[in-house]
């Protein structure tokens, strides 16, 4: 035997990951790989680990082999899923549906699948599981920003106006949800209210150059002055 503990080596990894000391967590865990390389639980750390280290491709093949050593590990299937989106490649889907067969009440599967559904076009599949992960938290606003914005697309603006007040009602100052309003508004060619839900939105983007740039766009899509101009 190699005289090595492998459970303080656990609880050594497990320590560092959570004093953000990802370095030190993935040459512990990689000690374990060495005399355990079939060790799912040693991977889907260590698949963390690459993750908080911007070792995103490692991270996407650590994990990939987890999974197929340990299925039904929902978290390991959901960081996989998440792995795969950053990366944009195939299979990110599969896994967060793989993670909803396992536990429909997984907030987080829901809210990537519902954005993987939207970036590709798939409003109307968007729109229902963003409308699932709002039932799951119906005090967070992301969730009612994505109905709002799936609504957008599919051009049924009052429902997108709806959650966006919503979203508005539990946080006042997400300006996102003020830029879908005005977007809802602009749908329906009410150019006042869309300016006014803009300028909402650009007072509530604080120091967020990309809202900022964003909503100023929009406002001199429509023909608002910008800065006083």
């Amino acid at each position: 035997m190699s005289g090595v503990d492998l459970g303080a080596l656990r609880a050594g990894a497990a320590a560092a990951m959570s004093g953000g000391r990802s370095a030190d967590a993935s040459e512990m865990l990689r000690r374990i790989l060495d005399l355990a390389p079939d060790d799912p639980a040693a991977l889907g750390m260590l698949g963390v680990a690459q993750v908080q280290l911007g070792q995103m491709v490692e991270a996407e093949r650590t994990l990939s082999r987890a999974a197929s050593l340990s299925p039904g590990d929902i978290a390991i299937r959901f960081n996989l899923g998440c792995a795969r989106r950053i990366l944009g490649l195939p299979g990110a889907a599969a896994e967060f549906e793989a993670v909803l067969s396992l536990n429909t009440g997984h907030l987080g599967a829901w809210m990537n699948l519902a954005d993987l559904f939207l970036e590709a076009g798939a409003a109307e599949a968007a729109r229902l599981a963003y409308a699932r992960a709002a039932e799951l938290a119906p005090r967070i606003p992301e969730p009612l920003l994505g109905i709002a914005r799936a609504a957008n697309a599919l051009q049924a603006f009052d429902e997108a106006e709806a959650a966006c007040r919503r979203a508005i009602a539990v946080v006042p100052g997400f300006a996102q949800a003020w830029i879908a309003l005005g977007r809802a508004h602009l749908g329906r060619h009410r150019l006042q209210d869309a300016e006014a839900a803009f300028r909402q939105a650009l007072g509530f983007a604080g120091a967020n150059p990309d809202v900022v740039a964003a909503v100023r766009e929009l406002l001199v899509s429509i023909g608002a002055p910008v800065d006083g101009q």
